[in-house]
Formats: C-alpha cells, structure tokens, sequence
C-alpha cells in the first residue's frame, strides 16, 4: 500500500482545536484523501481525569434519578429511537463528521494484521462515520458493518461512493440479541472488530457483557477488539439529560447514553475472554471557537485482544 502524505503534517481529529505532534511513520501512512483543512492532530490528554474527577463527581451525586413513575409517555424500543434519530439528523448535513482521528488512535487500522487483506467488522455501524475514515486510510481492508437501523444501513449506502462500498458488506442486525448470521461474518474471521460509540447505546451491563462475547467469538486467535466510547465524568452528563440510573441517561428522542468506567471495561473485556491491551480515559478539551466556550470531554479508549490459542 503506498500513499504520498508529507511527514509532519497532522489530520483534523473531531472536539480538537489545537496542534499535536503525531507519529510521523502514522502520518506517511495515510492518503491523500485523509489531509483536511488543519485544526489539530489526535490525543489524547488534555487535561487531567483524577482532577476532572474530583470537581465533577460530586455535583453528579447531586443529579436525581428519574423514576419510573414520572415517565409521561412509553419509551420507545432501541430501533424505533434510533431510526427516529437518524432521518432527523440525516437533514443536517454537518451533523456527522467523519471520525478521521481513529487511523492515529488505532494504528492497527492502518497496518494491518499481518495478512494482506485485513477483515473488519463494525458494531453499531449508524451512517458511516468511522467506516468512511477507515476505508479512506486503508485501501486493503475489507469491511463488514452491522446496524439495528435499516435506516442507517440506507443513509450509509447514500453517503458512501462506489469505491468504497466495493470493499464493504452491510447487514441489519440487533448484536445484543442477535448472533451474526453465518451466511454473512462466519465465527474466528474477523481480524478487527470496530466498535466506536456504540455499546453506551445499550442499557445493561448483561447487554454489554453480550455484546463482547458475540465480539470475542467473531474474532480469530489475534484479533483485536478496538474501543470508544463516553467515559465517566464526560461533560455530556451533566447537559440535561434524563438519569435512568447512575451512569445511564436518556436523551430527549430516547435514545441512551451510557458512561465507562475504567475499571467495569476492563472486568467486561476479562470475563468475555480478552487479553487488555490498553484501556484508559482519553481527555479531550473541544472548543466551539463560534461561540468561544470549551467543554471538557472524556472518552473510553480499549485495545482488547482475543487470546491466540
């Protein structure tokens, strides 16, 4: 695989406004297609999480819980909240950014796994914005992507142009109930499985305890499970959500958001059989330079490998 990008220069990552010194071997790695207007370069540690921690815990003691009974209406199942949530935000053409930093968080994306035609599968798929990035980065790399949103999947084939979706398969189904079906993703083939803001999507921790069993299973000896998600103490938590529990809320459109601890992803990764490659908070101040305001955003960062024997 060869690509012409000039060591040295640094790739838009999504919440960054400032520069970063980034690999240059990463750098050299990507194509042309990945260089974009420079606002700064991936990373991960803008502020200090124990501190953060210390300042915002306490006021989220003091979020109340919102109880069954104060519920107004039904809630909606998984699929309907988030079929609903993409045609709405499918109008809004800015609105999904392609996730472009995730070639410089996972280099593994870019090198591939020793085999000249990497597999990989992404959960949890929406409209194509980690796909985009990862197709984009790697012009050998074969994916397949799953959604519980037939409204996704067709909001995906839209958006992404016929180069790409050559090298990619889609299909509808629901990993928290649902196990691949065979005639698409067989057991022990994927060298990557992707999962980037999905699982907060997902409720209960026996849902999420299910969703990296069926990921493990799908892996080969090797493989590599590459995670990110919303962690603990994110400023999203405390912007007017509703609390279903200590760290689930519910937006408006009643789709979830749940928030990582460190320590429950490492247990989770454990007890379905992975070895933790790395598993940390990632901490990310995003400015919004329009309106001159910063929020301090903190994200969960997993590198899991499923055992080689």
């Amino acid at each position: 695989m060869s690509h012409n990008l000039a060591n040295g220069a640094v790739v838009k990552a999504e919440g960054v406004s400032h520069l970063s010194t980034v690999s240059p071997r990463l750098l050299a790695a990507l194509p042309a297609t990945a260089k974009r207007p420079i606002a700064g370069a991936y990373h991960d540690h803008d502020f200090d999480f124990e501190e953060l921690k210390a300042l915002v815990e306490p006021t989220l003691q003091r979020v109340p819980l919102l109880l069954s009974g104060d519920r107004m209406r039904p809630e909606p199942t998984p699929c309907e909240a988030w079929d609903g949530f993409f045609i709405l935000h499918a109008r809004k053409s800015s609105f999904f950014k392609t996730r472009r930093y995730l070639a410089l968080e996972f280099p593994e994306l870019l090198d591939g796994m020793g085999t000249s035609t990497t597999t990989l599968l992404e959960l949890g798929c929406g409209y194509g914005s980690s796909l985009a990035a990862v197709l984009d980065a790697n012009s050998s790399i074969l994916c397949f992507a799953c959604d519980l949103s037939a409204t996704a999947l067709s909001l995906l084939d839209q958006t992404l142009g016929p180069v790409h979706k050559q090298r990619l398969v889609t299909f509808v189904c629901d990993v928290v109930e649902q196990d691949f079906p065979h005639d698409v993703v067989l057991p022990g083939s994927m060298d990557i499985v992707l999962m980037t803001f999905m699982l907060s999507a997902v409720g209960t921790r026996e849902a999420h305890h299910a969703v990296f069993q069926r990921s493990h299973a799908v892996l080969r000896p090797g493989g590599l499970l590459l995670f990110r998600d919303y962690g603990w103490c994110d400023a999203k938590m405390l912007q007017g959500r509703k609390r279903l529990n200590t760290q689930l809320f519910m937006r408006a459109d009643g789709t979830l958001a749940y928030f990582f601890k460190e320590e429950e992803v490492r247990q989770l990764a454990k007890a379905s059989g992975f070895r933790v490659l790395e598993c940390k908070y990632a901490t990310v101040l995003s400015k919004n330079r329009r309106k001159g305001t910063a929020i301090q955003r903190v994200f969960l960062h997993a590198k899991l490998q499923r055992d080689w024997k």
